[in-house]
């Protein structure tokens, strides 16, 4: 994984973990970028990080209920990270946080 979908990742497990970490504004932008998805897209990144009141769900869980193999689904996070990560709107993200 590269640098840029690494840190998208750190930042979405982090707010996932304790969304009070994040401020209402980062809330709302972190929002935004995952609108960017499609909603069967955006739901699999919450049912990754747990997000949007979702139960965070294993690699396991997920191949499981998507019918394909754990190696499938973290192909899958890769990609959408990876599509996230090079949008300006991570990018400015990216610039708020880095500058706190």
């Amino acid at each position: 994984m590269d640098v840029l979908s690494q840190e998208l990742e750190h930042y979405l497990i982090a707010y996932g973990k304790n969304e009070n970490l994040v401020s209402k504004k980062m809330k709302n932008y972190t929002e935004h970028l995952l609108h960017l998805q499609n909603y069967k897209d955006e739901m699999f990144m919450a049912d990754v990080y747990g997000l949007y009141g979702h139960t965070r769900k294993s690699i396991d869980q997920l191949a499981f209920e998507n019918h394909t193999s754990p190696e499938n689904i973290a192909s899958a996070i890769e990609f959408l990270l990876r599509r996230l990560s090079v949008t300006p709107e991570w990018q400015m993200m990216r610039s708020v946080i880095n500058h706190k």
